[in-house]
């Protein structure tokens, strides 16, 4: 059906219709009051759960950067440290 419309259509000169005008009113529009941007409306639960979850990931994912940096110190020192005897041991 499109195939034959466009196929009707093609050879066609076709032009815009024009819509009669409509009154055209103003409407005024207010501008958020400070103190309202500073709540965050949530429509149901779902969302709060997932904005409580999002800042525990974080706290979560930080503490663990903290935790593999401890960690990669004590193993580069415990490397170093092996490193170290092995060449005392090379050396004797």
């Amino acid at each position: 059906m499109i195939k034959e419309r466009y196929s009707e259509l093609s050879g066609k000169i076709l032009h815009d219709e024009e819509l009669p005008q409509q009154s055209v009113t103003q409407k005024t529009f207010k501008l958020p009051i400070e103190k309202e941007k500073e709540y965050i409306y949530l429509p149901s639960n779902a969302e709060a759960y997932f904005i409580i979850n999002s800042f525990r990931i974080q706290e979560l994912e930080n503490q663990t950067k903290f935790i593999y940096r401890i960690a990669g110190s004590i193993s580069t020192l415990f490397l170093m440290q092996v490193v170290i005897s092995l060449i005392l041991l090379i050396k004797k």
